[in-house]
């Protein structure tokens, strides 16, 4: 029997860390169990420091992807995740990973080298990848486990999709100064077709509340922000806001700003 150790990479708010194995000859060795045959994803699982486990929203967990190829490239997932479910009283309390892509190999029997930086692996199988960070201060261990071959998409893709037609959302729910409000019959049926060139469509699932309306969009501050133009149109008044990004994945879209009577208002969003 031999032990094999290496270390791998995870990009969330710039966090990387390594992973370890044991195996024989029958075995795949490491750089399959890495990278498959052409390639493998990874899904966050589990950090832990110096024995604690800190909190993450399980946005966070479904989201925190990397994928290594057997050529020799690594890349990670980009999103935006609303973490105050692990603390509920904070103000606003959001993670923003802008992913990352490089090389990797190994450069021994224990070490992997990601980009500039080498990690020390702690567990590598065909279920389980998890390496501990540099022994720099105190010690932290990052899992992943395998997942499916998701598209790493950007977040104009996150919010627009990959196809022509673009994608749409619609509203989950709206909260005032921290209190749910019900959702008026007009919320309910508003649509937003959002695409990847820029411009997006109002629209109503219901029709008697009016017709779909051309617009605009783009983010901004580093894509931290969302802002939507629009002009009147019957009883729909024209629109340029700017909100800030709370969330945003591929299955979320959640933004906020201040109304005319200064209240904090949150647009929770899904896909259609």
């Amino acid at each position: 029997m031999k032990t094999t150790c290496f270390p791998v990479l995870i990009l969330a708010a710039s966090l990387l860390l390594p992973a370890c194995s044991s195996h024989d000859d029958e075995k795949p060795n490491r750089e399959a169990l890495l990278a498959g045959a052409v390639s493998k994803t990874w899904q966050f699982s589990r950090l832990t420091n110096d024995g604690g486990e800190p909190c993450l929203s399980e946005c966070s967990r479904q989201n925190t992807l990397i994928r290594f190829y057997r050529d020799g490239r690594v890349e990670s997932s980009i999103y935006t995740c609303d973490e105050r479910s692990c603390d509920p009283s904070a103000d606003e309390y959001t993670a923003k990973v802008d992913g990352d892509s490089g090389t990797w190999r190994f450069k021994n029997e224990t070490t992997l080298v990601v980009g500039p930086i080498e990690l020390q692996v702690v567990t590598l199988t065909e279920n389980e990848f998890t390496y501990q960070s540099p022994p720099v201060g105190p010690t932290s261990r990052i899992t992943f486990v395998p997942t499916d071959d998701r598209a790493l998409l950007n977040r104009t893709q996150l919010l627009a999709g990959t196809a022509p037609g673009g994608k749409t959302w619609k509203y989950l729910k709206r909260i005032v100064n921290g209190v749910a409000q019900p959702l008026s019959p007009s919320l309910q049926a508003t649509r937003f077709t959002n695409r990847g060139d820029g411009t997006v469509t109002t629209s109503y699932a219901d029709p008697s509340f009016g017709s779909p309306v051309a617009g605009t969009w783009n983010f901004g501050n580093r894509e931290s922000t969302y802002t939507s133009l629009r002009p009147a149109s019957g009883t729909l008044p024209a629109l340029n806001m700017t909100f800030t990004i709370l969330e945003l994945t591929a299955t979320s879209f959640t933004i906020r700003y201040t109304d005319a009577a200064n209240r904090r208002v949150e647009l929770f969003q899904v896909p259609e």
